[in-house]
């Protein structure tokens, strides 16, 4: 298989780089908690999208702790890219969410997490994804199943729109054009009897939800590659699927992306409009 050639050409000890990053990832949670219930320093990417003191903590906590074992891996971390762009080679490059769901954390609702992946290439081939209120540690490396807490995981059985309970985001675009976009899509969702959407603000651990099967899709767009790395490869681990929401090759970089079960995402592939160009 191709993922076994590329991982034995990279030399990458997977499941060992897995077990670091498992606890890796508890450490910067625990960070995430102690600054969960204090006063907050915010700052503003746009007038929806907040940063904390607290993100900026544990990426810098992950950053110091992965460079420092794998001083030749690359590294992508959402608040250093707001500074130096959201790029990616082919070299084996962490790719790091210190706190998925933010503005959750700011409001004090108990849906965040810490996302660490490994990518090669541009695929996420090892993919840790913890939430610290719950102690739900979600993580996979290719060719050996997606586990939480160490529990393996499986994506549903769901195969159609009308027994789907579908995870989608708003994002952060708030022009008129993309409001009656993101609308429409809902609309066509809500015309094809879909079971129910749920909004809850965190990609990574709705992405993590579809993998163990409490939700069966999840389509968004304007998203980055640290929110959905490590959970990609969780939920391709679980037996699911992730495109691009045109029904292609998921690219990280494409700031959009479709999973859930194969067949739920090819049906939502047909049906989902897209918009042209990167969102």
């Amino acid at each position: 298989f191709f993922w076994i050639y590329l991982i034995e050409m990279a030399g990458l000890p997977l499941q060992e780089i897995t077990e670091f990053i498992k606890d890796i990832a508890v450490q910067a949670g625990k960070i995430m908690l102690e600054g969960a219930s204090g006063d907050k320093e915010l700052e503003f990417k746009s007038s929806v999208d907040i940063v904390t003191d607290i993100d900026k903590k544990v990426e810098s906590f992950v950053k110091d702790q992965v460079t420092k074992k794998y001083p030749d891996f690359e590294f992508l971390g959402e608040e250093e890219a707001a500074t130096q762009g959201e790029t990616l080679s082919d070299a084996p490059t962490w790719v790091v969410d210190p706190i998925d769901g933010t503005t959750n954390f700011v409001h004090n609702i108990r849906f965040s997490s810490v996302s660490i992946s490994l990518v090669v290439e541009k695929i996420a081939v090892i993919g840790v994804v913890y939430n610290p209120y719950d102690d739900h540690l979600y993580h996979a490396f290719k060719g050996n199943g997606a586990y939480l807490n160490d529990k393996q995981i499986k994506v549903s059985n769901t195969k159609c729109i009308a027994d789907a309970l579908i995870h989608t985001n708003v994002g952060y675009d708030r022009t008129p054009e993309g409001i009656a976009f993101m609308m429409s899509n809902l609309q066509k969702l809500l015309l094809q009897k879909v079971r129910s959407v749920r909004m809850a603000g965190s990609a990574a651990l709705e992405l993590c939800r579809v993998a163990e099967g409490n939700a069966d899709a999840f389509w968004e767009f304007g998203i980055h590659s640290w929110d959905i790395a490590a959970a990609c490869c969780i939920i391709c681990e679980a037996g699911g699927e992730v495109l691009d929401v045109s029904g292609g090759p998921v690219d990280l970089l494409a700031r959009r992306v479709l999973a859930g079960t194969p067949e739920l995402v090819k049906e939502l592939a047909s049906l989902l409009d897209v918009p042209e160009g990167k969102q």
